[in-house]
């Protein structure tokens, strides 16, 4: 059953939804810096939201996505790259202290967009919502895992 495992096996997406992962995965990529929303990914795909929905939740399971918001998602390079952003505006400000729009003005995504990837850091427990500012609170590593 799905107990045991050889210590070399991963878990991969079959079938359908390998063919649909691999169309949004260079879709995904492409949206880079700003996650990519499900409605987007089925606009520039022509499939429908739901069968996307179900990818990505699936691809989730996989590791091969994080959902950030109702709507985005993240690859984990992308995830740790926007992770690496808000570490280097905080070692740039006083008390490791840094804005929304410190955070936006670096990342090269909108505020709104921003706004929710902030959230999720927060959700995390990366970063810690101080009134404006935010401080991040562990490593990379420590929050979303070693990268490969």
């Amino acid at each position: 059953g799905t107990a045991l495992r050889l210590p070399s096996h991963k878990a991969q997406l079959a079938g359908p939804d390998r063919r649909i992962w691999d169309i949004l995965a260079p879709a995904m990529a492409a949206s880079a810096p700003r996650p990519v929303s499900a409605r987007e990914l089925a606009d520039q795909t022509g499939h429908p939201l739901k069968q996307i929905e179900g990818v990505l939740q699936r691809a989730g399971r996989h590791g091969l996505v994080t959902r950030i918001s109702k709507t985005r998602y993240a690859t984990p390079d992308l995830l740790r790259h926007l992770a690496g952003v808000a570490e280097t505006i905080a070692t740039q400000r006083d008390g490791g202290l840094f804005s929304a729009a410190d955070y936006r003005d670096a990342s090269g995504i909108g505020r709104n967009v921003c706004i929710e990837v902030l959230e999720f850091f927060d959700q995390q427990r990366f970063t810690f919502r101080s009134g404006d500012g935010r401080k991040v609170l562990k490593s990379i590593d420590e929050a979303f895992g070693k990268s490969a």
